[in-house]
């Protein structure tokens, strides 16, 4: 048979007390057969010592953001717009939606996604595309896309980078177009036909623990 041994601290002068709860039904308290620490609701536990699946309705309370390991999304935030874009003749110009958010760490990382449909014409050659934050370019590539003929050709828009905007204050990107020469680009262009007035071109920030 086993035996139970309450061994007292050498040093500290208060009482520990062991407290039965106030019950009319016996229960048995099983011991795991390891060293350990008994965890009480004032205890931290490593996302290290964490595996298997979780009863959710077992917990209460709310996770803080804090609390979250290295690469978890914390925030998600979803801008969506209808309006078009036309360039014809030169120029640049930002396109919609821009997407605002407010990192909860300086530590923490900013996931920027866009997505939208797009066609040119034209002698435009190289075709710019970036991503600002602020207003100031963050990502670019002068020639994301090159046309030289007068045909209409698709050029789908898809931006995914990965930020470090090293704050905690609110931050907006926006998607940027800069074509090099005259000629005609569209971006999130609507055809008037079946699906007119539901094109949608989509940016999305998330916040990812650092």
């Amino acid at each position: 048979m086993s035996k139970i041994a309450l061994k007292p601290a050498d040093t500290g002068s208060a009482t520990f007390t062991l407290e039965a709860p106030a019950t009319n039904t016996d229960r048995t308290l099983t011991l795991p057969d390891g060293d350990g620490t008994l965890l009480s609701d004032l205890s931290n536990v490593s996302a290290s010592k964490i595996t298997g699946n979780i009863d959710t309705s077992l917990l209460s309370g709310v996770f803080d953001a804090s609390q979250m390991p290295a690469g978890s999304v914390i925030q998600v935030i979803q801008e969506v717009s209808n309006s078009f874009t036309r360039i014809t003749g030169g120029g640049s110009s930002d396109v919609e939606p821009s997407v605002s958010i407010t990192p909860s760490s300086a530590n923490n990382k900013i996931m920027i996604f866009h997505s939208a449909g797009g066609m040119v014409q034209d002698s435009l050659a190289s075709i710019g595309f970036a991503l600002k934050r602020d207003g100031s370019v963050i990502w670019g590539c002068s020639r994301y896309g090159y046309i030289s003929e007068n045909d209409w050709v698709p050029i789908p828009f898809q931006i995914s980078y990965l930020d470090s905007p090293d704050t905690t204050a609110e931050v907006t990107y926006t998607p940027f177009l800069d074509p090099e020469n005259s000629g005609d680009i569209r971006h999130n262009d609507d055809d008037g036909d079946v699906l007119s007035g539901r094109n949608q071109a989509i940016t999305i920030a998330m916040e990812i623990v650092g």
